[in-house]
């Protein structure tokens, strides 16, 4: 977003439209001083000008502010102020000059047109228009045009307060549109800028108030526009009185104008861009506010025109991320009333969802809920990050098990989590990877495509398995997954929960239209756990009868072993010898003490292992070390580093 940001502040400058005046954002405690403290490390990192202020430096700046209430301050000169429909218009004219826009005004879109799968045409109440491309880019009411055609857009409307105070006699003798930098009261969740004579303040404190798109009033219905709805005086009194603590001379002046404004919110807070997954040629440019709007622009139609932006990586707004269920009307509003209030907010990089949580789970899940996990949400999946069964582990790893110096690093964390990854390193440890998804390609096409559509090759022996990255349309690295080739026309893809949507549509979207290949989402068919730690070969093998195959721990290779209740394939992924199992019965897996936790292999501690009561000596874990993973055909165990086996068995969405 920050290189949006930029982006789009460089095209409102070339347009003459950037008035720069600086931005304070101010803290009342402590713990927001900190806050600042941290966000010194981005703004470096992104090349962004900003310091710190003392409550003196901050009147300097702002000299009508109470600085006897503020501990310090947050300072970024490069922040501006755009005027959002003089730009509009100027970029307007441009385009109809250029011969690329026609414009029809008051024109009202009834409906959609699709046909086999693809956009066809826009009905309007001016006549039909037929079109290759549509781009919904209609702020609130998107989800509503998306809908004509089937598609989904997951944003909601919701309201952001905000008043007009003035005349203000110090702001008007500036005789400028903003001649102060903007303040934002961070820990009252507010703000205030000069509009002229007056001050605009707005709150993001009040309680989330949502409108459904279709409940949105007309340009003839609205007092003043659609968007602009009455203010709710109630909701909006504590926010103004704060606002007056911290600028006495508000409550000198009158409040001019109050809306209950309408903005876009989304589940993640992120916006939703790209192309709809139900509707091939369908885009959307949603969610989008004014300070990253020209960068979007230009994102989405590099990746219109290309297939793929060129400007950033848009993983994070692609509209593809998002599961079914994280498209429902109920998950949408849940999330989006429990972050409104978080827009100010202090949260922690790995603070976790309240809402919306268990919507699916693992087999494994009373087993590890017994053993006293606490779980992560993984795009609806419960994963387990450590055990409280596990806590007397660290007696063993004293040294390794201190509490973190720094309290912010300490959150969302456990000091178990070391003494399980030391205790895999050791033996053995079982890791729930449920949330993994799989997809299976099969047809006398399938490896031509997944050639083109990788960068590894992936024409390899049935029974190998291939890591590779996987392309964006200009050959871009656009994500990482395990190919494994099951027979002459089979693979199974298998890929992380936070990518399988994205993996899912771009895959679809780039399917031979021949009939030579079948794609089949197995997600809901499979589950997975791995095994990790120099015992995993001898521990599985545990598992299996007398008469099974030895096991051969060659990173690629997944021989067919049976068990007393299932089948199992080994095979490598991310690096790591695995195992596969198709589930029939998990009992006997559960009772030789393979407690399943979690995925992960980009952290420095990996989770929680748990000890077994079996006496086998096997520990349940949740991450595994990503330093020092067999990999290239080393045999599991060697320097007593992680091997590893993946079970893959039948998957649980109960919630």
């Amino acid at each position: 977003m920050a290189m949006l940001t930029l982006a789009s502040q460089k095209q409102y400058v070339e347009l003459g439209m950037n008035s720069t005046c600086g931005g304070i954002e101010v803290a009342r405690k402590p713990e927001r001083l900190e806050e600042f403290n941290r966000r010194m490390t981005s703004a470096k990192a992104w090349g962004i000008e900003a310091r710190l202020l003392t409550p003196k430096e901050v009147k300097e700046l702002v000299p009508f502010i109470n600085e006897k209430i503020v501990l310090g301050g947050f300072y970024t000169p490069s922040v501006s102020v755009v005027d959002s429909l003089q730009t509009g218009t100027l970029m307007r004219e441009s385009a109809v000059k250029s011969g690329g826009l026609k414009i029809l005004a008051n024109t009202e879109v009834l409906d959609l047109e699709v046909e086999n799968g693809a956009i066809k045409a826009v009905v309007t109440n001016k006549g039909r228009i037929e079109a290759q491309h549509v781009v919904v880019a209609c702020g609130v009411w998107s989800p509503r045009i998306a809908a004509m055609a089937g598609a989904s857009i997951p944003l909601t409307p919701a309201v952001h307060q905000m008043a007009d105070v003035g005349p203000i006699d110090i702001l008007q003798k500036t005789n400028a549109e903003v001649a102060f930098p903007i303040v934002r009261d961070m820990d009252t969740f507010c703000y205030e800028r000069q509009t002229a004579g007056s001050m605009e303040v707005g709150s993001y404190a009040h309680r989330a108030i949502f409108m459904h798109p279709n409940d949105i009033p007309s340009i003839e219905a609205a007092a003043l526009s659609p968007t602009e709805l009455p203010l709710t005086q109630e909701d909006f009194d504590p926010q103004m009185e704060q606002a007056i603590e911290l600028m006495g001379m508000l409550g000198d002046a009158e409040i001019k104008y109050a809306i209950n404004g309408l903005l876009s919110l989304t589940p993640d807070g992120m916006p939703v861009l790209g192309e709809t997954i139900e509707v091939k040629n369908l885009w959307s440019a949603a969610a989008v506010w004014i300070k990253e709007g020209p960068g979007i622009a230009q994102l989405v139609a590099e990746w219109m025109t290309y297939g793929y932006p060129h400007l950033c990586d848009p993983h994070s707004s692609d509209i593809s991320r998002f599961y079914p269920h994280e498209r429902t009307e109920h998950h949408i509003y849940a999330r989006c009333n429990e972050h409104f209030n978080k827009t100010y907010g202090i949260v922690h990089p790995r603070e976790q969802w309240g809402s919306q949580r268990e919507m699916r789970r693992s087999p494994f899940y009373p087993r590890e809920e017994a053993a006293g996990a606490t779980f992560f949400d993984a795009r609806g999946w419960e994963r387990p990050q450590w055990f409280a069964s596990n806590a007397k582990l660290m007696e063993k790893y004293k040294a390794a098990c201190a509490p973190r110096a720094h309290e912010w690093d300490g959150r969302w964390w456990s000091p178990i989590t070391n003494a399980e990854h030391l205790a895999m390193r050791e033996s053995v440890g079982m890791v729930d990877l449920t949330a993994f998804n799989e997809f299976d390609f099969t047809g006398p096409g399938a490896m031509k495509f997944l050639q083109y559509m990788c960068v590894n090759n992936v024409d390899v022996a049935v029974g190998r398995s291939v890591y590779t990255p996987l392309l964006s349309q200009g050959g871009g690295f656009r994500g990482d997954l395990t190919i494994m080739r099951l027979a002459t026309e089979h693979y199974r893809v298998i890929t992380g929960a936070f990518d399988g949507g994205r993996d899912n549509y771009w895959f679809r979207r780039h399917m031979p239209t021949d009939g030579s290949v079948v794609f089949t989402d197995m997600t809901a068919a499979l589950c997975t756990i791995g095994v990790w730690g120099p015992e995993c070969a001898k521990d599985n093998g545990k598992n299996c009868d007398r008469r099974s195959q030895a096991i051969r721990c060659i990173a690629g290779e997944f021989p067919v072993w049976r068990c007393a209740q299932c089948a199992y394939w080994r095979r490598a992924l991310h690096h790591v010898p695995h195992f596969l199992c198709r589930r029939e019965r998990l009992g006997g897996v559960h009772q030789n003490g393979a407690r399943p936790a979690f995925v992960g292999h980009n952290r420095r501690s990996r989770r929680g292992v748990w000890r077994d009561p079996g006496g086998h000596g096997r520990v349940r874990s949740h991450r595994p070390h990503r330093e020092g993973l067999p990999v290239d055909g080393r045999r599991a165990g060697e320097r007593v580093q992680p091997g590893g086996g993946r079970l893959v068995s039948r998957k649980s969405e109960s919630g």
